[in-house]
């Protein structure tokens, strides 16, 4: 194995295996290719959407938190073709 020769060692409790490999809040599914955010980040991110939304005075270090959070999670989403025409 090649992570073996360059002294990477295996974590037991860490190992997944399947087709699902869940990596960084994301869903991998190497059969499919399509990656899914877990339940729990989508919950967050609705949660800080209607945090930011319903108050009155919003601080740019939390639009920052939020928006940082919101890239990471739309990196699951598929950009289409309609999308990309837009751009």
């Amino acid at each position: 194995m090649v992570a073996s020769q360059l002294g990477f060692s295996k974590v037991a409790k860490k190992r997944q295996d399947g087709i699902c490999v869940d990596y960084l809040g994301l869903v991998l599914n190497t059969e499919k290719i399509v990656a899914q955010l877990l339940e729990d980040k989508k919950e967050r991110a609705i949660k800080g959407i209607n945090i930011i939304l319903s108050q009155k005075l919003v601080l740019a270090k939390q639009i920052k938190k939020l928006l940082d959070f919101l890239k990471f999670c739309i990196s699951v989403f598929p950009i289409s073709r309609s999308f990309l025409q837009h751009v």
